[in-house]
C-alpha cells in the first residue's frame, strides 16, 4: 500500500504554511510517505503575494514550488522515474492517445 500526503500547503506560497517545500518533502519521507499533492491556496486564497503584480508573476509564483517540488523529486531513483513516466504520458496526448490508469493500492 502506498501513502500519500493529499493536502499540503507550503511556504511561502500559502500564508498558512511555516515550511518551505524542501522542509516539508524530507519531514513527508522521514514519516514515510511516498508522495504528496501539493494543494496550496490560489491567487484569491490566502497566498502570500502582491495582488497588484501582473498575472502572470501571480501564476509563476503559484506554481512556484510545486516547480520545486519537481525539482526535488529528481534527487532519488523513484522520483526520477516518475517523472520520465509523466513525459511520456504527455507525449502520448500529444499524439491523441489518452491513457486511464486506475490502482486499489492493494498489496495482493
Amino acid at each position: 500500500m502506498y501513502k500519500y500526503e493529499t493536502h499540503l500547503h507550503t511556504c511561502p506560497v500559502s500564508r498558512c504554511a511555516t515550511a518551505d517545500i524542501r522542509e516539508t518533502l524530507e519531514y513527508y519521507k522521514s514519516l514515510g510517505y511516498d508522495g504528496v499533492f501539493v494543494t496550496n491556496h490560489f491567487l484569491d486564497g490566502n497566498i502570500n503575494i502582491d495582488a497588484d503584480l501582473p498575472y502572470e508573476e501571480k501564476i509563476n509564483f503559484y506554481f512556484s514550488d510545486f516547480e520545486k517540488g519537481l525539482e526535488i523529486g529528481k534527487e532519488t531513483s523513484k522520483g526520477e522515474a516518475y517523472l520520465e513516466f509523466q513525459e511520456y504520458i504527455k507525449q502520448l496526448a500529444e499524439l491523441g492517445i489518452m491513457l486511464n490508469i486506475s490502482s486499489k493500492n492493494d498489496l495482493e
